[in-house]
C-alpha cells in the first residue's frame, strides 16, 4: 500500500496550487477574455477527472471495509480509469493551468509552472507505486490506457473501432 513517502512532491504541489489560488484572489484578473474562456474549459475538464475517481475506485477497486477510496486491491479500468491512468493527478494539471490563464500574471504563471512540474513528478511516482502494488495486471492496464493524454484516452474508449474492456 502506498503512503506519503511514495509521493514526496505531493505537499509541494498542493502548496504551489494554494499560492496560485491566493494570487488569483489578490491580483486583478487578466485582460484577455479568450484566455479566460480556455480556463473555463480546463476547469470543466478538471471536474470529472477530480471527482469521478472517488466513486469509481470505491465501487470497482475492491477497497477493504473501512479503508479510504485509494486503498484498492485490484486495477480499476472502468469509467474515468478507462481514459487515463491517474485522473486526479491529471486533473490538477488542468486546474493549475486554468488559474494561470485566469490571472494572466507572471507570479501565478511561475507558481503554476512549478506546480505543473511537481505534478508530473507525482504522476510518475503514482505509476511506480501502482506497478509495485498491482503488478502484472497494472502492466497490462498500462498498455491499454494512456498515462495522462485525455484526448487519446477518449478516442481509444469511444472512437471508431474501439473495443471496450468494461464500459
Amino acid at each position: 500500500m502506498a503512503d506519503s513517502r511514495d509521493y514526496p512532491w505531493l505537499k509541494v504541489t498542493f502548496m504551489l496550487i494554494l499560492v496560485q489560488w491566493t494570487l488569483a484572489l489578490a491580483l486583478p484578473s487578466g485582460e484577455s477574455a479568450w484566455l479566460k474562456y480556455v480556463a473555463i474549459a480546463l476547469f470543466a475538464i478538471w471536474l470529472p477527472l477530480e471527482f469521478l475517481p472517488f466513486w469509481h475506485l470505491k465501487r470497482y477497486g475492491e477497497v477493504p471495509e473501512g479503508a479510504d477510496y485509494m486503498s484498492t486491491t485490484r486495477v480499476v479500468d472502468r469509467g474515468i480509469y478507462a481514459i487515463v491512468r491517474h485522473p486526479q493527478f491529471v486533473a490538477w494539471l488542468f486546474f493549475s493551468a486554468g488559474w494561470m490563464l485566469i490571472t494572466q500574471h507572471w507570479a501565478s504563471t511561475l507558481a503554476g509552472v512549478a506546480a505543473l512540474t511537481t505534478e508530473l513528478l507525482n504522476i510518475r511516482d503514482a505509476d511506480k507505486v501502482c506497478m509495485r502494488d498491482l503488478g502484472p495486471d497494472y502492466a497490462r492496464y498500462r498498455e491499454r490506457v494512456p498515462l495522462m493524454n485525455v484526448a487519446a484516452g477518449l478516442w481509444r474508449k469511444f472512437g471508431p473501432g474501439h473495443t471496450p474492456v468494461h464500459g
